[in-house]
């Protein structure tokens, strides 16, 4: 793994197997703020009623470096929003190596309290981060992970898995008949690319689909949307 930096100067990883990186180059922060926080948190609690009511629920596939859970954190705590948040990798970081990236230090103050907790959350443990967020870090493979104990659990899944022409099994129509079943109804699925057997294989799953314009330097994104009438795929 190399740290690279990125251009709004937040930093990336650069996977040397894959040839990819973590994070978008032209700006890692920018990134996940646009896609998964903006377009994703943000416009689930926008046709919400009463949301502080009930926690919203989260599932990240790829949690990779954490800054996606860092900003949910950082929402929720600046907020006042419950949030459980579950987040599944197979390739763990290392805790010195997180503790060489520089989100904290773009961030706001909370974010070096809550980074240094989510690095020391174990893996296939609950953490209790604070009273509004909390966290479920499953070091696991997508298609290994059990789904039977999370049947219409999630308001949100942020697919973040490396792109679909590097890891093409994580992007399989299955993949999206299984988030169907995770989803409760009127959850989002939320993901950088637009690529159009995604956007196609959402569809098929039963999702209704937007094409997004997309971050810096990314024409477009998708967000899916499951119907509020509940149907068995």
């Amino acid at each position: 793994m190399q740290i690279q930096a990125t251009k709004d100067g937040s930093h990336t990883l650069f996977n040397a197997t894959l040839n990819e990186t973590y994070h978008s180059k032209f700006g890692a922060i920018e990134e996940s703020k646009y896609v998964f926080l903006e377009q994703g948190l943000r416009a689930f609690i926008s046709k919400k009623v009463n949301t502080q009511q009930e926690p919203i629920t989260v599932f990240e596939i790829g949690y990779g470096t954490g800054l996606n859970a860092l900003l949910f954190a950082n929402f929720a705590t600046e907020n006042k929003v419950q949030i459980q948040y579950t987040g599944i990798d197979i390739l763990p970081l290392s805790k010195a190596l997180m503790e060489q990236l520089n989100y904290v230090q773009l961030l706001p103050a909370i974010s070096k309290k809550h980074f240094e907790q989510l690095n020391e959350a174990a893996w296939d443990e609950h953490t209790q981060i604070n009273d509004c967020f909390e966290i479920n870090k499953f070091h696991t493979d997508l298609h290994q992970f059990d789904y039977t104990q999370y049947i219409q659990t999630f308001d949100l899944i942020l697919m973040d898995a490396f792109a679909p022409d590097k890891q093409p099994d994580m992007w399989q129509n299955k993949v999206f008949k299984d988030f169907y079943l995770l989803c409760k109804p009127e959850a989002i699925v939320v993901t950088y690319t637009s690529k159009g057997t995604v956007k196609r294989g959402l569809l098929e799953a039963g999702f209704t689909v937007e094409k997004l314009p997309g971050p810096p330097m990314k024409r477009h994104m998708l967000r899916a949307t499951k119907p509020l009438q509940n149907e068995t795929i």
